[in-house]
Parts: C-alpha cells; structure tokens; sequence
C-alpha cells in the first residue's frame, strides 16, 4: 500500500531532524541551534503524525523550509529542504496562502 503525504512528510522530517543534530549553532537564524530548530520540527512532525497540526505550525513549518529561509540560512540540505517544502506547499499551502499572518 502507498504512503500517504503525511507519512511521507512525516519521515522526511525525520531526515530534516538527524540533519539538524549535527548543526551546533543556528546561523542566521531564529534559532539558538540546530537541535533547538530540530524540536520545533519534531513536535510539528509528531502533531501531523497525530492530525492536530494547527495553521500555525503549518504556516511557520512553511516558512522555515520556503527557499532561502531558515533551513538554508542554518546549512540544512537544499535538496531535502526543497523536496519538504513542495509538499507542504502541496499539503498546505492554500490554507496558508488563504489565511491571515
């Protein structure tokens, strides 16, 4: 049986989480440090797992993996951040897109 997009998303932000372990600093970011920002990731990741991920979350897990935010100010893959952030566009999206910041 295929994946769903959650569990496909779910388990790309796992890879996005090991990444974010080995970072010891935030870089230019909001975060104090790769393992702060790799928390943030796994509570969203545990939330869509369960289905109660809120717009919030979405909005700022959205914001985080956009091109040229946060995952790559903080030295995260481009390739996994790309493919993350397409299918939370995907996922997401036009509620974010729809709804007020």
């Amino acid at each position: 049986m295929p994946k769903t997009d959650n569990e496909i998303l779910c388990g790309l932000l796992d890879e996005a989480v090991e990444v974010l372990q080995k970072i010891p600093d935030g870089g230019l970011t909001s975060y104090d440090s790769g393992k702060q920002m790799a928390e943030f990731i796994a509570s969203c990741r545990d939330a869509i797992a369960k289905g109660t991920i809120d717009c919030d979350h979405r909005r700022k897990l959205w914001d985080l993996f956009a091109p040229t935010c946060e995952w790559d100010d903080i030295g995260g893959g481009v390739i996994l951040g790309n493919v993350i952030f397409e299918l939370i566009d995907a996922m997401y999206g036009h509620e974010i897109h729809n709804s007020p910041r």
